[in-house]
């Protein structure tokens, strides 16, 4: 993701840094002016960095610097083997080769280059600041940028505008090139810009603002506003450190905020060593927008591409969480999710991120073009099946209902309970206490639920069957189709008819098999299934059965029953 050519921003500060430093040095040279004048900068008796300037001179309390270039030394180097004067650098986005040719010999003595055309300093603020373009070069970061304001003392360092970034990682890192002396057959690049770049070192505080891009082979991401706080190197809970030159962090959290999108490529790099945002989604492109954004994003999003908008984006490396918070809504081309939060935890395996688990929360409304489930809560489940990340099982809590039926059908059939659990691997569902079925004429409570699928024979298609013909055949989506239910404890089935009273069936348990479009009641040896009509009731005798044929619309009983009459109207 973002977080190699993060880390390596702090060799831009490092340099700005150590140029100020140089400037500050010819507080001896007032009222002189020196040209092409070259400043090596110690710390504690270490050469740090090399500042070359076409002209220096004293202009009152600012000494003025034409033509800084600012070398970022190598430790321990010495300063008399050093050849160093102004020199041309490429541009950003130029071909690796050519990166390679600037690097080949300026890299045995320096980490990075910082370029500009003109720098004030001042001295009693301990300050740098210029309104003019600055470059800075690196083996592994380039970034060009307009305007800029170094306080040395506070440690902190903007860019006032047009920031442009390339980060170079894995194969493509030239120090790694000048090593093994091979190219890298596909280069794994990160570019990246924004309206303005901040950096706090003492606060360990990175902030991109204003039309923030970061565009990698995977995908891109899109904000207002990207801040990304760095840890001590021994903080364990931050994400595994990176190093540019002898500059090293850890990334621990990563917050994006207003107009969030991130897109995913389709593109798929098998060899890539980049480290990156994408990699714990497999196969699918990932697309997340803000609420102002929403509607117009959404329009031009391609049918196979999923989506997720949300008001604000957290990443806590050390708990491997990706929170979205705020009117999150989730698309792609078979589901829809709504939600207040969603929170993703991920794991690394074989190298990658994965999503372990998904958990949603607040007005979580989940739907297809045959399914809707509402509920409070919803819990997610991944495992890893053939090497591909699988839904394995979702847990829906509080007010849960689970709508079945196409969008234009006349009537669909709706289950409610407190909780309910379906099991994608295995195919099935259960249902937790006060639940309730409705479905057509038919109207269903017991304590428990159990729904059975079965897949769909590929090629196969199944009919819808004509009005007030029972299905013999149910589709839940494209592929699967119900096999049969199961209603546990307190089973109630109410027959609703118009014009007349409608008839009750109470058993233990109740199994719909949809083949034989038959329910079938059995009871206990305390209590026998039996049928209410109005005031008459129908009672089985021991081991008999309630049996109500949907097809003929009836219901009966097998092995015996009595019949207790107390007003008029008859049982079918």
């Amino acid at each position: 993701m973002v977080k190699k050519f993060l880390i390596s921003l702090l060799c831009l500060s490092a340099s700005m840094y150590s140029a100020l430093m140089a400037a500050s040095k010819v507080e001896m040279l007032q009222n002189v002016t020196t040209n092409n004048t070259i400043f090596p900068i110690y710390d504690k008796g270490k050469l740090v960095a090399i500042l070359f300037g076409e002209e220096v001179k004293s202009a009152g309390k600012l000494i003025e610097v034409s033509g800084p270039m600012v070398d970022i030394a190598k430790n321990s180097l010495d300063i008399n083997l050093v050849k160093v004067g102004k020199t041309d650098i490429y541009k950003l986005n130029s071909p690796l080769q050519e990166v390679i040719k600037f690097w080949r010999h300026r890299i045995l003595f320096s980490d990075g280059v910082a370029v500009s055309t003109f720098a004030e300093v001042d001295q009693k603020a301990r300050q740098a600041f210029g309104q003019n373009e600055i470059f800075f070069r690196s083996p592994a970061l380039d970034i060009d940028g307009k305007g800029y304001h170094v306080n040395y003392k506070d440690s902190t360092i903007l860019i006032r505008s047009d920031v442009n970034i390339v980060a170079r990682s894995g194969a493509s890192d030239v120090r790694k090139i000048l090593e093994n002396g091979k190219l890298p057959v596909e280069n794994d690049l990160v570019h990246a810009k924004s309206g303005q770049l901040y950096l706090d070192l003492k606060k360990n505080y990175v902030e991109l603002t204003e039309n923030v891009e970061v565009h990698q082979p995977d995908g891109v991401i899109y904000c207002d506003k990207m801040v990304i706080l760095l840890a001590d190197n021994d903080d364990e809970k931050a994400d595994s450190s990176f190093s540019m030159g002898s500059s090293s962090a850890k990334v621990s959290e990563i917050i994006c905020s207003g107009n969030v999108r991130v897109v995913r490529s389709n593109v798929q790099k098998k060899n890539s060593n980049t480290v990156n945002f994408f990699s714990y989604m497999d196969n699918s492109e990932m697309v997340f927008c803000s609420e102002e954004r929403k509607e117009k994003e959404l329009q031009q999003v391609q049918i196979d591409t999923t989506t997720i908008g949300a008001e604000n984006l957290k990443w806590i490396f050390g708990k491997n969480l990706i929170i979205f918070e705020g009117k999150v809504e989730f698309r792609d081309k078979k589901n829809a999710l709504d939600c207040e939060k969603l929170v993703l935890r991920l794991e690394k395996e074989g190298g990658k991120s994965v999503i372990k688990e998904i958990y949603c929360r607040d007005k979580v409304y989940l739907r297809d073009d045959t399914t809707e489930l509402f509920c409070e809560v919803l819990k997610i489940d991944f495992e890893r099946v053939n090497g591909i990340n699988e839904i394995a099982k979702a847990s829906a809590y509080s007010q849960v209902k689970l709508i079945n039926g196409k969008k234009d059908a006349p009537q669909k059939t709706e289950v409610t309970s407190d909780r309910g659990f379906l099991f994608f691997l295995e195919n099935r569902a259960e249902f937790h206490k006060n639940v309730k079925v409705t479905d057509k004429d038919i109207i269903l409570d017991s304590d428990k639920l159990f729904l059975f699928a079965k897949k769909i024979p590929a090629g196969d298609v199944i009919k819808e069957q004509p009005k007030g013909v029972a299905p013999d055949r149910i589709k839940l989506n494209d592929e699967l189709e119900l096999d049969r239910i199961e209603a546990h404890k307190n089973v109630v089935i109410e027959r609703v008819r118009t014009g007349e009273e409608n008839e009750k069936a109470y058993g233990d348990k109740a199994v719909y098999t949809v083949a034989s479009k038959k329910i079938v009641l059995t009871g206990t040896e305390e209590q026998t299934p039996f049928i209410t009509k109005g005031k008459n009731t129908l009672k089985t005798r021991a081991n008999g059965r309630v049996i109500v044929d949907l097809n003929e619309e009836s219901a009966y009983v097998d092995e015996g029953a009595d019949l207790e009459i107390r007003d008029k109207g008859k049982l079918k």
